[in-house]
């Protein structure tokens, strides 16, 4: 069976939970949620019908001077998520 956007999303809910909930973690909540996130981006890219690879989230960028939560990179253009959006990471 293909995987849909609620087969994406429920992956994506497991794995963060896991690495929520797992007592060894250090950092920050945000930091856990990175593997997860950069997951369900790939997977909804593909269903989107983008190639691998192409939608990308960009890390290390200094959002919160530009008003920004998140950035997402499709074939090398930009687009931010006005804060206070779901913080991602």
């Amino acid at each position: 069976m293909k995987p849909t956007v609620v087969d994406a999303i429920a992956k994506f809910g497991k794995t963060a939970k896991a690495k929520l909930g797992n007592p060894s973690a250090s950092g920050e909540p945000e930091d856990q949620l990175r593997a997860p996130f950069e997951q369900l981006l790939g997977d909804m890219a593909s269903l989107s019908g983008f190639a691998p690879g192409v939608v990308t989230s960009l890390r290390d960028v200094s959002l919160r001077r530009n008003g920004l939560s998140a950035v997402v990179s499709a074939a090398g253009s930009s687009r931010g998520t006005p804060a206070p959006a779901v913080s991602a990471p």
